[in-house]
């Protein structure tokens, strides 16, 4: 669940990620197409990166009061453009919050 503060300040747009907007738009074929190719870029980006000896370590903090950080998502990207998330451990627990 999101702090209080998060909900009053941040737009949930959660709501959208599960909706089949290319079936509700009768664009399935483009956007498939689409996610394809982004698909495809993501794996040119990925394999780039593997090949890089530096690495550089990241620390993502999406609030602070109470802290939250670690969330899986930003993890995945920061691995796959080359980085090291400096808290791993926490990009698999469920609430990635302080004192939880």
């Amino acid at each position: 669940m999101r702090p209080e503060k998060a909900r009053k300040e941040k737009p949930k747009v959660s709501a959208f990620t599960s909706a089949k907007i290319g079936r509700i738009l009768e664009l399935a074929e483009q956007i498939d197409a689409y996610a394809q190719t982004l698909s495809d870029r993501v794996e040119r980006i990925r394999a780039a990166r593997a090949a890089r000896h530096n690495r550089p370590r990241v620390y993502f903090e999406e609030w602070g009061d109470p802290m939250i950080t670690g969330i899986g998502w930003v993890s995945e990207l920061t691995g796959i453009a080359g980085g090291e998330d400096i808290f791993p451990e926490k990009a698999a627990e469920p609430a990635s919050r302080e004192g939880k």
